[in-house]
């Protein structure tokens, strides 16, 4: 009999977008794992509550902690472009965040916000996606359009 092959390991960085209504990687690790006996994706986060990529980065060593030392096999960045505003931001940390990732051996991929009422006069969802599109392609990063999914629910 053959053991079960390691679980894919996943890291989440980001702020409340991320975290809220119970976090994106339980509910990620809960639909991967409830078929089996044992777990096929572990995931963890480094989240904090209105905290952008720039943020992230500079103030909290936790996430580049956990990439140097957990061996993950994705990272997912998560920033918030309604709240920050500054597309010249948010594409220099996204490539901190992704030069680092790649250097430690895992694969970024880029969590795509959404527009929000509170902030639509910030950024419209057009605005975030081409932002996240133009970084993913210049950078080669995979984008989860989140955003773009969200906009199909009830």
């Amino acid at each position: 009999m053959s053991a079960a092959p390691a679980p894919t390991r996943v890291l989440f960085i980001g702020n409340s977008l991320t975290y809220y209504n119970g976090g994106v990687e339980k509910h990620l690790e809960r639909m991967c794992n409830e078929c089996g006996d044992s777990a096929v994706v572990l995931c963890k986060s480094v989240t904090k509550g209105g905290a952008t990529l720039s943020h992230l980065w500079r103030k909290v060593s936790e996430c580049k902690k956990q990439i140097r030392t957990q061996a993950f096999d994705y990272v997912v960045l998560q920033d918030d472009l309604p709240e920050l505003n500054d597309v010249a931001d948010f594409t220099k940390f996204v490539g901190k965040f992704v030069a680092l990732v790649r250097e430690c051996g895992a694969q970024p991929m880029l969590y795509m916000c959404w527009a929000y009422e509170r902030l639509a006069h910030r950024a419209s969802q057009a605005a975030i996606e081409e932002a996240h599109r133009e970084v993913g392609n210049a950078l080669k990063v995979d984008v989860v359009p989140v955003g773009c999914a969200r906009l199909e629910l009830p």
